[in-house]
């Protein structure tokens, strides 16, 4: 990514990561087994850890997940096993881009807050669109099977482009278009929020780059 290059990561694995996983060695005795996700920040005096969270982060996994070339599976099992060391986790080329529809109203569900229950469309249009996946976070079902809204955030639309985020960032928005706009004809509302700046700050660092 050309906000957090190759290097940067290796300093916040090694340096912030590492030291954080051998202090859970120490105090329990074993060996951590799992995800370690850390909220970073950059500032003008480099990286900054916010939090931790003993999870993958949410949305940050669903376009790390798009860049996977062979998925979690066997990283997952690797690490239960104690034999992570052994195998090489591969990323795709390119870039991975994904925007949260939120309902309407989110994250205020009590004081004129988002509705839950309204059936949600254009997600058959978005499953033909190469490179996009639509991760369910607050999805429910009503009596007929349609998808409705049942949480405040409610989709992670995932965008992933071999040619970059130039191409990512612009397909995840086309996806969430489709999905918003028939979603308000079938609610005759506005039942969707997001933002309009994903993947902002990694355009400017790329374009600035060339």
């Amino acid at each position: 990514m050309p906000i957090a290059d190759k290097d940067m990561v290796k300093f916040i694995a090694d340096k912030m990561m590492t030291p954080a996983v051998q202090q859970i060695k120490k105090e329990n005795g074993e060996p951590y087994k799992g995800f370690l996700y850390a909220a970073v920040i950059m500032t003008e005096h480099g990286p900054k850890i916010l939090e931790y969270n003993c999870r993958f982060g949410d949305p940050e996994a669903q376009p790390a997940v798009m860049m996977l070339r062979d998925g979690l599976y066997l990283p997952i099992k690797y690490a239960l096993e104690g034999r992570l060391d052994q195998m090489k986790v591969e990323f795709r080329p390119g870039a991975a881009c994904c925007v949260v529809m939120a309902a309407n109203g989110y994250p205020d569900s009590k004081i004129a807050g988002y509705v839950k229950g309204l059936p949600i469309g254009g997600l058959d249009k978005v499953a033909e669109l190469q490179g996009v996946k639509v991760f369910h976070a607050g999805t429910g079902s009503d009596e007929q099977g349609n998808l409705t809204v049942a949480g405040g955030r409610v989709l992670g639309v995932t965008a992933y482009s071999l040619n970059g985020i130039e191409s990512a960032q612009p397909l995840a928005y086309t996806a969430v278009h489709i999905i918003d706009e028939a979603t308000r004809e079938l609610n005759n509302r506005i039942v969707f929020i997001c933002r309009h700046d994903i993947a902002g700050r990694a355009l400017e660092a790329s374009r600035g780059s060339k």
